[in-house]
């Protein structure tokens, strides 16, 4: 939510390991969308995934808070 305050970042993304289609589900069931994949082969942590921070909401008090 900073980001998208503070920044105004328009999208998330995170970059995890390619074999890992488990994870790869997670996050779809959280809304992110698959938008890529690394061609190196030396590379495993290259699926990337993405949301736009229009679609996230905050359900919980943050973790941690602005010093």
């Amino acid at each position: 939510m900073t980001a998208r305050r503070k920044a105004r970042a328009q999208w998330i993304r995170v970059d995890v390991w390619r074999t890992n289609e488990g994870l790869h589900a997670y996050y779809e069931r959280q809304g992110f969308t698959s938008c890529g994949t690394s061609s190196d082969p030396d590379y495993p942590s290259g699926a990337l995934f993405q949301k736009p921070t229009a679609h996230l909401q905050l359900t919980q008090p943050p973790l941690f808070r602005p010093a």
